[in-house]
């Protein structure tokens, strides 16, 4: 059976396969994506030539999208996923008034892949209804621009670089983001059918990108987030596994670090624990907790600094640096 197939065109063995699934009720996928896509083409035609039945239609897409979920992230599927994203953004192209804020967050959240054209429609549909565009479209944007950095910062360190580009654009534009300003010029959203039975559709929709220096900061927020982590993006490239390393914590910048403890942390508060009773406080008022005599090489140990007489001015800078990261200053004994 090809890829593309007609139902016409199925041999008896095929045709049996397929209306076995029908008849099951559709509640796993079918064994072979043509199967999937033969049913997806009917979706289309009651959506796109019939205009019948939309809620229904929707609803289907999304549902085997949901069935679809365990093949994300391979090549299995990719190709009935970009189909029917299109076809989500198409309907809510030509119809957005029967589009509220929950379903266009889904059909974000659906989107495995963008591209320029694809984004005409949510840009459109957030411009018309006044909402202020979300970090995760205000960062596929930035990405098209010719004059972002194409870097293996954004591969390497995607979660991070997603959180950092949030935290700096948020800065850039309060509340909750940038507001669009539509041109006077409208833009063409186009969708492709799947069906090689159906014709490429077209709809005349608002046109953010139509006044392009509404996101020239957007680049710029981009490019800031990759020099900021391209220390980090180096230090993660030579780690195995998942743990946190020093290193990796001390490259990552303040806006990161803030939410994520030191890894030596609970080390150093252990340390801190053993040699409490040695030190006192300077403070009446404070707890007795409040200072520790501690010997350096306890804390140079941590930081991969063998035990020595005497550390070098360097190695002492480390490990205060360390320390302090942790929630804790160092001071020389005066004693």
């Amino acid at each position: 059976m090809g890829y593309w197939p007609w139902y016409s065109r199925l041999d008896p063995e095929h045709r049996f396969e397929y209306l076995s699934w029908l008849a099951s009720g559709r509640t796993h996928l079918p064994p072979n994506d043509g199967f999937l896509f033969l049913y997806f083409y009917g979706i289309e035609r009651r959506l796109l030539v019939d205009e019948a039945d939309r809620a229904w239609g929707l609803k289907e897409i999304v549902r085997l999208r949901k069935l679809d979920e365990p093949r994300i992230g391979s090549r299995d599927g990719r190709s009935f996923r970009s189909y029917s994203t299109g076809l989500l953004w198409y309907e809510i192209a030509r119809a957005p008034a029967l589009f509220d804020d929950r379903s266009v967050q889904l059909a974000m959240s659906l989107t495995e892949r963008w591209t320029p054209e694809l984004l005409t429609a949510p840009l459109a549909w957030l411009g018309e209804k006044e909402r202020p565009l979300p970090a995760s479209m205000a960062r596929q944007i930035a990405a098209s621009d010719p004059t972002a950095q194409r870097s293996v910062v954004t591969k390497r360190v995607p979660e991070e670089f997603n959180e950092l580009f949030e935290t700096r654009y948020l800065d850039a534009y309060g509340g909750d983001g940038m507001s669009l300003k539509l041109s006077k010029r409208a833009a063409w959203h186009t969708y492709r059918p799947a069906s090689g039975g159906l014709e490429e559709m077209r709809v005349q929709v608002p046109n953010p990108m139509g006044i392009k220096s509404q996101f020239k900061k957007l680049p710029d927020i981009w490019n800031s987030c990759i020099a900021a982590l391209r220390k980090l993006s180096r230090v993660s490239a030579s780690i195995d596994g998942d743990a946190m390393t020093v290193d990796a914590w001390e490259a990552m910048p303040d806006e990161l670090r803030s939410d994520i403890d030191h890894p030596l942390a609970a080390s150093v508060t252990e340390i801190m624990t053993e040699h409490s009773a040695v030190g006192e406080s300077v403070d009446e008022d404070a707890p007795a907790f409040a200072t520790s005599m501690v010997p350096a090489g306890r804390f140079a140990e941590l930081v991969g600094i063998e035990r020595r007489p005497k550390l070098t001015a360097t190695q002492s800078r480390k490990v205060a640096t360390t320390v302090e990261h942790t929630g804790y200053g160092l001071v020389p004994d005066a004693g």
